[in-house]
């Protein structure tokens, strides 16, 4: 018997209810998507997780801090207490809880100079790159240990020493013109 036109036998209405079930999973699967897609009005942080991020005051000290008109939105209203930076050693924050980085340690430190003759103060925060060349001669030891190095204030390491000397022979009888240094 030939099927009628708009006619659907038992398989093709079971796929037509697995497609139904299946969009309507996705449409509720974008629905709890959006739910839990937010932006933080604060912050402006987007989030998306599987659920809501727990709420915490800008230094991380308590969740859900209560509102008090006396502080900043979103504040606890105590010391911050963070580290400042990662090289600061002077004590953390001393602000109230508040949004963003630390202000900078107001510390400044002594810096030497490449061969440590002179010092500069300089900030807490800029001392760990704050290196600088002064205006005397380098004069470490070089790989000889017996001579000095001869350059201007410098960074990094000195030049291997290229003092030519006279070493004499073990027996004593010849003698020879080497670097510095170098095996007998």
């Amino acid at each position: 018997m030939p099927e009628r036109e708009g006619a659907y036998n038992e398989e093709d209405l079971e796929d037509l209810a697995d497609d139904a079930e299946e969009a309507g999973s996705k449409r509720f699967a974008k629905a709890l998507q959006a739910f839990y897609s937010w932006t933080c009005p604060n912050c402006n942080y987007a989030n998306a997780e599987n659920a809501l991020p727990r709420y915490k005051c800008y230094c991380g000290r308590y969740e859900e801090p209560a509102y008090s008109p006396m502080t900043l939105p979103h504040s606890c209203g105590e010391y911050c207490d963070r580290k400042r930076h990662e090289g600061c050693s002077h004590g953390r924050c001393d602000a109230l809880c508040h949004p963003g980085s630390c202000p900078p340690c107001g510390i400044t430190v002594p810096v030497s100079c490449y061969c440590g003759k002179e010092q500069q103060r300089v900030a807490c925060q800029l001392a760990s790159r704050s290196k600088f060349a002064c205006e005397n001669k380098c004069g470490k030891l070089l790989n000889c240990l017996a001579h000095e190095c001869d350059r201007d204030c410098h960074e990094g390491p000195c030049d291997p020493c290229a003092v030519m000397v006279t070493q004499p022979c073990f027996c004593g009888k010849e003698e020879r013109t080497a670097p510095c240094g170098s095996k007998r």
